[in-house]
């Protein structure tokens, strides 16, 4: 239930939510303690908005952060954005919910915060709206963190009948969220740039599972949001990063190099899942040798991926700018190695 948007339920929350959170429904339709998962998967909206599946009907919806940045450090706060577009039936009124696997939301504009013991969630405190920004705080463990949306177009009328949800994605009649991946770094890793898109809109991401320190036999690049069952590479050199060279003119728009002499790379084939969700990941292992002269010793690294969603199979109704590409290859951010 995302929201009784137009009026209060007349039946008690509790009745319905037996052995889940209480639902505290108000006139503008949030609620202070969901239910884990809600904006993932499942009937969201359709338990209080009847016959609101996700739909052609349904506007689609956006989940982003600023100028594609997804690789964050440990506390950063950033905007993030939920909006629904004005492809569905109802085009003035909505509402929303979003949930992080990790993290803290701070409420902005015409939102407010469902921090819980086990629920990171947000939603809308007004249902006359449909485009609400509000902050986002990295959690203080490096890894991968995970947002997922669900949005509620509404008439307004009385009547949930002509009510109509998505969740964030695409494809705005999928029954599940495609993440908004966020990768908290560790100490020693630092962000440079941003990702280029794929053709579904989705933003992949490069981070380290932990330390760079001497001696971490275990230390590895991890690669998220890529296609699914593709051929993926990283590269680097020695050096402090700084470098940047936007490849538009060789076709491939909305890409940039941070790299500009490989040294050395390597290979691997992303894992399965869905091309429209981006669940391609990899991982590229960067054993660090137990040896302190190597402290202080910096590098920088990228990776890419093949991905025939931005130039010869460009999706039916992808609004990202620039595609199609001359070539089927996306990158990620890049990111600068200081050895601990």
């Amino acid at each position: 239930m995302l929201l009784a948007l137009t009026k209060p339920l007349a039946m008690a929350g509790t009745a319905l939510w037996i052995g889940i959170p209480t639902i505290a429904f108000s006139s503008s339709g949030f609620w202070s303690s969901p239910p884990a998962n809600f904006s993932s998967s499942g009937l969201s909206c359709s338990t209080c908005h009847s016959l609101s599946a996700p739909s052609v009907d349904s506007s689609r919806t956006t989940l982003r952060a600023p100028l594609g940045v997804h690789a964050l450090n440990a506390g950063q706060a950033i905007q993030i954005t939920t909006a629904l577009d004005a492809s569905g039936v109802n085009l003035t009124y909505g509402g929303f919910i979003c949930e992080a696997t990790d993290g803290a939301f701070t409420a902005g504009a015409n939102s407010t915060t469902m921090n819980g013991v086990s629920t990171i969630a947000i939603s809308h405190s007004s249902d006359q709206f449909r485009s609400w920004t509000y902050g986002f705080t990295a959690p203080a463990a490096a890894g991968l963190v995970e947002l997922t949306s669900a949005a509620l177009s509404v008439d307004n009328n009385s009547s949930t009948t002509n009510d109509y949800f998505s969740f964030s994605g695409f494809d705005k009649t999928a029954t599940s969220a495609t993440p908004l991946r966020l990768f908290v770094l560790p100490t020693g890793v630092t962000n440079i740039g941003t990702s280029c898109s794929d053709g579904y809109g989705n933003m992949s991401v490069l981070g380290a599972n932990n330390s760079p320190t001497v001696g971490n036999a275990g230390f590895e690049l991890q690669l998220h949001g890529a296609a699914p069952g593709s051929m993926a590479f990283a590269w680097g050199s020695i050096g402090a990063g700084g470098f940047s060279s936007s490849l538009n003119s060789f076709g491939l728009n909305g890409c940039t190099a941070y790299i500009q002499t490989v040294g050395a790379s390597q290979t691997a084939i992303t894992g399965g899942g869905l091309a429209v969700r981006a669940e391609g990941s990899a991982t590229f292992a960067l054993p660090i040798p137990n040896n302190p002269a190597l402290i202080g010793s910096k590098y920088h690294v990228q990776s890419g991926y093949f991905d025939t969603s931005v130039s010869s199979a460009v999706p039916a109704g992808s609004t990202v700018a620039g595609l199609p590409r001359s070539l089927d290859l996306s990158f990620t951010n890049g990111l600068e190695i200081t050895i601990q």
